[in-house]
């Protein structure tokens, strides 16, 4: 049940990472800086590793591939449709444009071609497959925006229903038949589907409503999170980081097994606050700062002003501001 929980609550957490970034991005103008800090990001910490793989370990070919062009291949599978998503989200604003029933057609009819499909047995797992339901998840938040937004009521109830549907599938998966586990195990697996999307929502919806102020520790913290998914995720180093350096499969048959978990956790993440610091100093306060490099993203941004319209959703923006 503990093994469960923790795996599978990665997987409901990326579409939590996913709302939160389409929420912010759906009133964001396209900048070719923000491109680039997250391409960056992922080379600062695949490369390094994948060469310390290289040293420590004997990590397969495709894999030390995969830490040098991080696009090939399903392991850094998330940085690849969410950096494809920022470049074409210009385009994908358009729809913002259409009269409110007609947009609320339009996010019926994609709940039915991707999320209810990828609910039905034997889903597909490719990058087409997670990149169109980024998409539809971009739309989608940018329907639902003004709603959430404008409306406070029954925020605990949503916080509750959404972790009792979570705990629900983890539920069926041990005591339902095997048909229904095999469903269940599905949804908790794969972050496209119906549950698991619910569940995100209506936790999402309490937390839009929280109003804890400006923390700055949090916003570092939460700012980490894609170097800590970077870092742990590496191809050639992941394998060598869970069985070598903190042998979790031997950990597995302890009753400690939670609390190491617990621990495992709090270590990579801390690990990854740290080599932060140097890195948004490199990267951030040097690199990106250099006039070329600054030229070079207003050309881009113009680019792609020209081509797209610049289509905010004014609507939006205005509700956006209130809160």
């Amino acid at each position: 049940m503990w093994l469960r929980l923790c795996g599978c609550g990665a997987r409901w957490a990326v579409n939590v990472f996913l709302v939160i970034g389409c929420w912010f991005m759906v009133d964001y103008r396209f900048r070719a800086e923000r491109i680039a800090r997250l391409y960056l990001t992922v080379l600062f910490y695949a490369v390094p590793l994948t060469i310390l793989g290289l040293v420590l370990g004997n990590p397969a070919p495709k894999d030390v591939l995969r830490g040098f062009a991080p696009f090939c291949g399903r392991p850094l599978w998330f940085f690849s449709a969410y950096i494809s998503l920022a470049l074409v989200a210009p385009w994908l604003k358009s729809a913002f444009k259409l009269r409110r029933k007609s947009l609320g057609v339009l996010v019926a009819l994609l709940t039915v071609i991707i999320p209810v499909i990828c609910t039905l047995p034997d889903p597909q797992m490719c990058y087409v497959v997670d990149v169109c339901y980024f998409f539809y998840a971009f739309i989608l938040v940018g329907f639902l925006k003004p709603l959430l937004s404008s409306s406070s009521k029954y925020t605990y109830h949503a916080l509750i229903a959404g972790i009792a549907l979570y705990v629900m599938l983890v539920v069926l998966q041990r005591k339902g038949s095997p048909l229904v586990q095999e469903w269940a195990v599905q949804c908790l697996a794969d972050f496209k589907t119906i549950p698991n999307l619910a569940s995100t929502l209506l936790v999402f919806y309490f937390f839009v409503h929280l109003n804890i102020g400006s923390v700055r520790w949090i916003n570092y913290v939460a700012s980490s999170v894609f170097a800590v998914y970077v870092i742990h995720s590496t191809p050639a180093f992941s394998g060598f980081l869970w069985n070598d350096i903190f042998q979790t499969r031997i950990w597995m048959a302890s009753d400690l097994y939670p609390m190491y978990t617990a621990g495992v956790v709090a270590v990579v993440y801390l690990s990854g606050l740290l080599l932060e610091i140097p890195r948004r100093m490199l990267v951030g306060k040097w690199l990106l700062s250099l006039a070329p490099i600054q030229r070079a993203f207003r050309i881009v941004d113009d680019a792609y002003a020209n081509w797209t319209g610049d289509v905010v959703n004014l609507e939006m923006k205005s509700t956006t501001s209130k809160t």
